[in-house]
Order: structure tokens, then sequence, then C-alpha cells
């Protein structure tokens, strides 16, 4: 006969999800690490998903810190205009929140051709 031993752990926070700064930051932005813009019709274009976004500063450089593309509006999708290579690039994205709240993300982002 197997025994079976069910531990439970209960981990208490202190104050609420409220009072925590960086809530639900996967939830208001979402940003794709990779895309493939050859023109197949299917992920040509970067795009991130965000809700309550005031306004925004988005840069992306390549891997020598090249600046390749900057926007002001976080709805604006990036369209290489010309190819690049298969290969890593970066992203840094300052969002402004409607609620006031401010918070910087920054990545990886892999073209695929």
């Amino acid at each position: 006969m197997k025994k079976h031993i069910l531990f439970l752990f209960l981990i208490a926070a202190m104050g609420s999800c409220s009072e925590n700064s960086d809530f639900n930051w996967d939830e208001r932005v979402r940003i794709p690490n990779s895309f493939s813009p050859n023109n197949d019709g299917l992920n040509d274009s970067w795009c991130i998903d965000s809700q309550g976004v005031a306004s925004c500063l988005l840069v992306l450089t390549d891997n020598d810190g090249m600046e390749l593309w900057r926007t002001t509006d976080i709805h604006t999708c990036w369209i290489p205009q010309n190819t690049l290579s298969s290969n890593l690039y970066y992203y840094f994205l300052h969002a402004v929140f409607t609620d006031g709240a401010e918070h910087d993300y920054n990545g990886e982002l892999f073209i695929l051709n």
C-alpha cells in the first residue's frame, strides 16, 4: 500500500495586492520576444499589447546599440523597412499608465527570417 504525504504551505503577504506597485505588470503590457518580417502574412510586424498606457517611449536597438526604431505611440507596430538578418535585437520601453504609475521594460527581440 502506497502512502501519500500532502504538504500544505501557507504564505502570508504583508499588505494587499493593491498596495504592490508591481501588481499585474504582465497583464498590463505584453511584449512579444520574436517575430518574422518575411512578408508571408504571419507575424510580419512587432506589436505590443497593452492596457491603460497613457504615454510611452519605446526604443529598439541592434547588437551594437544602434537605434533602429523609436516611437511614443504604444499602438504603433514596427515593420522593418529593410531586410534584417535573423538576430537578437533589444528593446526598452518606459510606460506611464493612466493611473499615474510608471514602469520600465527591457528585453531581447529575436527576428526570424
